[in-house]
């Protein structure tokens, strides 16, 4: 009940932690209480109103019961919380449309860059091949090593497995030197 007698209900709009807005059912009386008409001629008086213009005001606001209340809050609540999963799933699907923009930079980054880059799935497939993977191993394409197991690569294909091995238990590797064979 705010100091001017009146009663308002606020429902905060929290999305992802942050306040975004407030919901308000403001502006209306109890029918279980006395409604204090002098006090609102006073104000009226104070601030310089038409009296009866305020005081016509005052009585033409709602007056509800509180189970009308109690019952009007549980669709403004369920109503916030709609408001709340839509923007939630709103950032959800900018945050993927970033992180897809990323990856798509990153793509092309790795297609175009004259270093030799590769992804693969162990424990024997390529995921992905950069153009200058496959011409420093001397395939004619992407598409013709992509049908081909990653230990081809490899002089001795046990130094994949090692090299695999190392990095499930190390993480990033530095300075591992291992010997490589061409498609000739």
């Amino acid at each position: 009940k705010c100091e001017n007698g009146l009663w308002h209900i606020a429902i905060p709009i929290i999305v992802a932690g942050r306040h975004m807005a407030t919901m308000f059912i403001t502006q209306f009386f109890f029918d279980d209480e006395t409604i204090d008409s002098e006090r609102f001629v006073n104000q009226a008086k104070e601030y310089d109103f038409d009296v009866d213009s305020y005081l016509q005001a005052i009585n033409s606001l709602p007056i509800f019961t509180k189970e009308k209340i109690e019952y009007g809050l549980v669709f403004y609540k369920v109503m916030a919380r709609f408001i709340v999963d839509l923007a939630e799933q709103s950032l959800k699907v900018i945050s993927t449309k970033n992180i897809l923009d990323q990856r798509e930079d990153y793509q092309s980054l790795v297609d175009n860059i004259n270093i030799g880059v590769y992804r693969i799935a162990p424990p024997d497939r390529f995921v992905r091949i950069n153009r200058a993977v496959a011409r420093m191993f001397g395939y004619k394409s992407t598409d013709e090593m992509m049908t081909l197991p990653p230990t081809v690569l490899y002089q001795n294909p046990a130094d994949y497995c090692a090299l695999l091995d190392e990095l499930y238990i190390q993480g990033p590797l530095s300075d591992r030197v291992v010997q490589m064979k061409a498609a000739d």
